[in-house]
């Protein structure tokens, strides 16, 4: 349900801001904002401007900016109740153009259990770039999630609250290109997870997405326009691959079942291998299996990589 606009009343200045007028209009609409512009000749906004909000016990002010002939045009501002700066936005002719800032807060929600409380607090900072009205450059996003947990703990009066604040951090980083998500970007997520992700001009996930998680398993991802399409991989702490095979967003069976069993088998022969001190796959058995399967997938380079996967982690030894 969309929010019904707030009552707003308007203060007109000629050359400068009269603030007698303004405080006289602070009296007489206590319950609304005020928005401080002047007219030009065809009655647009042409100058600097103001905006205040009512606050709980006074107006401040929310918004500074220029317009001419009608149109943002130069540097915006957006502030808190505080006068902490929330937005700063560049424009030419009514469309972002240039450096722009955000910062958002969200309280979050307060959660409730036996003996404690535990509240969140999110802190978002953007840095971006635009050109003519669409993203295009250089992008920095900062999320810091800070949780307060209130403990109850024994005290000499019998049990008193204490506050304990945990401060966890993620970033996002990357490039936009016309007003979407291009090239190379990297994400730390708040649980330590790491991730790689690729984006083609149209900004949809392609190629090589790289994925680390905190307690050490692996996933690597190929996307074509969009949709996952190849090989799935992911590795488990102890080193145990499992794997997926997609074709236009859509798991292949047949082959998912083809590359687990062929893993699982070259596995098992190098453990046998290892254990009776046997000579490890010589280059002429490891080329007859890549032939083997390069036929069998249509993709030489992709099995061969896929064969060789025990040979990179040590498990088998190339000669």
């Amino acid at each position: 349900m969309a929010r019904s606009p707030r009552p707003m009343a308007m203060v007109f200045y000629d050359k400068a801001i009269d603030h007698d007028a303004l405080r006289a209009a602070m009296a007489a609409h206590p319950e609304d904002d005020l928005r401080v512009c002047r007219l030009d000749a065809e009655n647009r906004e042409d100058g600097p401007y103001r905006v205040y909000r009512k606050g709980k016990e006074r107006h401040f002010l929310k918004e500074t900016g220029i317009m001419r002939r009608g149109l943002p045009h130069g540097r915006m501002r957006r502030y808190a109740s505080n006068g902490d700066i929330l937005e700063e936005v560049h424009y030419k002719k009514g469309l972002r153009h240039g450096p722009a800032f955000r910062r958002s807060l969200d309280k979050g929600r307060n959660e409730f259990f036996i003996g404690k409380q535990r509240s969140g607090l999110e802190r978002k900072e953007i840095e971006e770039n635009y050109v003519e009205g669409k993203r295009d450059g250089a992008y920095h996003e900062k999320t810091t999630l800070e949780i307060v947990e209130a403990l109850r703990v024994p005290s000499e009066e019998g049990f008193k609250l204490e506050e304990f604040v945990t401060e966890s951090v993620s970033i996002l980083t990357g490039q936009y290109k016309n007003n979407e998500r291009f090239g190379e970007w990297h994400y730390e997520g708040f649980n330590g997870e790491k991730q790689v992700q690729r984006y083609n001009e149209k900004g949809q996930p392609d190629g090589e997405w790289m994925t680390t998680y905190r307690d050490g398993r692996q996933r690597k991802e190929n996307f074509s326009n969009g949709r996952l399409h190849g090989l799935l991989e992911e590795v488990t702490p102890d080193g145990y691959h499992v794997f997926q095979y997609y074709e236009d967003g859509r798991i292949n069976q047949m082959k998912t079942e083809f590359i687990n069993s062929y893993y699982e088998t070259t596995r098992r022969i190098d453990w046998v291998r290892f254990v009776f001190k046997k000579d490890p796959l010589s280059t002429e058995e490891r080329r007859e299996r890549q032939a083997q399967n390069a036929r069998f997938f249509g993709e030489p380079e992709k099995l061969a990589d896929l064969v060789l996967h025990a040979a990179q982690r040590g498990e088998l030894k190339p000669d």
